[in-house]
């Protein structure tokens, strides 16, 4: 059994569970505790005594009460498991909250099995559940778009009676299934011993195929909710490695099904299957495996669209499979294979949004296509069609957020519409214009943060942008603007690091941005400043939290201080250091040979930084980033190239802070 009684061990509970709801929930919770008792676990599992009745559901309101009254206190102490409806009413209700904190004292917190009968988790799950940082599973009770809502009630039902009954949800279902395919076989048998002794057999015949189909898809629709519910679940802990186990035998069920004897709806659900385990396969790294899913898919919604070529489900159906087989040929760096499918998912895209343009599903398909074929142009460097895929791309998300203001992804699909077309802007030179987009990313960063301010990843997103922009387009900022970016960014970053001492993501950037503020530091006495805390914090940080590309700038730090305080015997010796490690770092920093070039330059050693420089230029770093290209002009500075340093420069000069101390030695050498 899953959980841990932690009351009453000498006897058994009384109840199997106790369902808390708010009122508003009733309906749903009278279905739910209707389901429950009325489900007959298979035979096997009735063995292990654990039931799913009787259930207790208080039916009177508490609203003029205050406190719980103690039949209540008794039931939920009384019972083995405790299932929390969560609604927005849920959320709010004080009785809710109250009934988890009891049962959380007597039966554990393994014991509390929670269902979401109404909006998301951020929506309707009542403060108890959430509080100490917990971060709950739930059933879906709201139902299911693939299957109607009576359907995915029902399968979020099974997900529950599984957590009860201390099974996985996948023993359950193939239980079910195994039962449903016997009850439908003694069905089919009786049918045709009837129509013999009566003489029917036409029409029982039909009747026993009706049942066998009706078997077959309520089998099909519990092996498909199984993994399309399973994974989203399994992502929030990072566990789809389970989903494995789960995939395989739903693969071994659909095995030896041709298509030719599926109907449409059966071809569309393994369809939907495939799809998921190829994107788990694909998230996994597991490419061969991912393409072999998502090609299968993309076969079976081809001929279901050869079938119905009008429909939408169907239409919308295989314009997911073209999109995944274009991603997949993507995250394999097979560029050159994308198109085709990426084109097919646009006309297929479009071709639902010139139906209904007001449908926001539709519009957001639209924009995905513009995007994907920006993406597509840009890999074959054909930057003005890439520019312009991209505006198609912004505008229709526009259109997006027009139709659903308070949409998170269509805020956030922009965002990467802006990146892109700030990368072909950078890719063509137009500094005016990339420099306009990387604003437009900064300012909707801004605004999501300051609309959600309880988001914490909405504020970590907008603290990261803001010290991305500080590091690429620092030559653009004049001295005040430098200064808000490196001081917002590092005070705000360094809470979040403080905050939550254990998410390695935001602990790196922080590192990275104590990296950056030191390198454009304005005065020694900051610069000294900014290596303390960094060294402060290096010396606090796990193991894992510091990557060898980190300790590469730590040590350059390193060098810098060391040199300030006169002691060059352990500048060298860091140096040297750095030099036996340069190829490791070659393959996870941009530029590691530009760093040692001009860290051997501030040393005096000359030769060393002109072999490092030139080592720089020939491997061909290319980026058009405005840092980057002011690395090069310094890369040619350091071998005495001063005419190709200005003319590397030239480009940024109409635009830079000509004040910026980096471009100073650039703009004062000469030829």
């Amino acid at each position: 059994m899953g959980a841990t009684l932690h009351h009453n061990q000498a006897a058994a509970p009384r109840y199997a569970a106790f369902i808390s709801y708010a009122h508003a929930d009733e309906a749903r919770a009278a279905l739910l505790h209707g389901l429950l008792e009325r489900y007959r676990p298979p035979a096997e599992l009735v063995a292990r005594r654990e039931y799913l009745r009787p259930v207790f559901r208080d039916k009177n309101e508490l609203t003029a009460s205050h406190s719980l009254t103690d039949e209540i206190r008794e039931a939920v102490k009384a019972s083995r498991k405790l299932i929390v409806l969560c609604s927005p009413a849920a959320k709010t209700s004080r009785w809710v909250d109250e009934e988890i904190r009891l049962f959380r004292k007597f039966g554990g917190e393994d014991s509390i099995l929670c269902a979401i009968v109404e909006g998301t988790p951020e929506t309707a799950f009542p403060p108890a559940l959430t509080e100490g940082g917990r971060e709950p599973l739930a059933a879906d009770l709201t139902g299911s778009i693939a299957f109607g809502r009576r359907e995915g009630f029902r399968y979020g039902m099974m997900q529950l009676a599984a957590s009860m009954l201390g099974v996985g949800l996948d023993a359950l279902v193939q239980r079910e299934q195994k039962r449903r395919q016997r009850r439908g076989a003694a069905i089919v048998f009786s049918a045709l011993a009837f129509a013999g002794v009566m003489g029917v057999s036409t029409q029982t015949a039909i009747q026993a195929r009706k049942a066998a189909e009706a078997s077959r898809n309520d089998a099909e629709g519990l092996v498909e909710y199984m993994i399309t519910d399973l994974k989203t679940k399994l992502e929030t802990v990072g566990r789809l490695d389970i989903l494995d186990g789960v995939g395989s035998k739903a693969m071994e069920y659909y095995g030896g099904q041709l298509p030719d004897d599926m109907t449409d709806e059966r071809l569309a659900r393994r369809a939907r299957a495939q799809h998921v385990l190829g994107q788990a396969a694909l998230d996994a790294g597991r490419f061969e495996e991912a393409k072999l899913q998502i090609d299968g898919a993309y076969a079976l919604t081809r001929e279901v669209l050869a079938r119905e070529p009008d429909d939408v489900d169907a239409i919308f159906a295989h314009s997911q499979s073209a999109f995944w087989v274009g991603n997949v040929y993507d995250r394999m760096g097979r560029t050159n294979e994308i198109r085709p499918y990426w084109e097919e998912y646009h006309a297929l895209a479009f071709s639902l949004y010139e139906r209904s343009p007001e449908n926001f599903d539709w519009v957001m398909e639209a924009a995905w296509g513009e995007n994907n074929l920006g993406i597509v142009a840009k890999y074959d460097k054909n930057y003005s069609a890439a520019a312009a895929q991209y505006q198609a791309a912004i505008g229709l998300f526009d259109g997006a957020l027009a139709l659903r203001p308070s949409s998170e992804s269509a805020r956030s699909e922009k965002i990467k519409a802006i990146i892109g077309a700030e990368q072909v802007a950078l890719a063509q030179g137009d500094y005016a214009r990339a420099l306009a987009f990387k604003r437009q990313e900064l300012s909707l960063a801004q605004d999501y943060a300051s609309e959600n301010p309880s988001d914490i990843a909405a504020r970590a997103n907008n603290y990261v942008t803001q010290s991305n922009f500080l590091w690429e387009y620092n030559l653009f900022l004049n001295a005040d603007e430098r200064r808000v970016y490196k001081a917002g960014p590092l005070k705000n970053l360094a809470q979040l690091n403080a905050h939550d001492p254990e998410n390695l993501s935001w602990a790196r950037y922080y590192y990275w941005h104590l990296m950056v503020s030191f390198q454009l530091a304005d005065t020694p006495q900051e610069q000294a400043n900014l290596y303390n805390q960094l060294m402060a914090s290096a010396k606090t940080a796990k193991a894992d939290q510091i990557t060898e590309s980190m300790q590469f700038y730590i040590d350059a730090a390193s060098v810098y201080m060391a040199i300030a305080r006169g002691d060059i015997t352990h500048a060298q010796r860091i140096c040297d250091d750095m030099e036996e490690k340069l190829e490791s770092h070659a393959q996870a920093l941009a530029y590691p040979e530009i760093i040692l070039a001009q860290l051997y330059s501030a040393l005096g050693k000359a030769d060393a930084a002109r072999k490092y420089s030139e080592l720089y230029l020939t491997r061909g770093h290319s980026s058009r980033l405005p840092d980057l290209v002011l690395k090069r002009a310094q890369a040619h500075l350091m071998l005495g190239q001063c005419g190709k340093a200005k003319q590397a420069l030239a480009p940024l000069l109409p635009f830079a802070d000509r004040a910026h101390p980096h471009l100073s030695p650039i703009l004062k050498c000469s030829a």
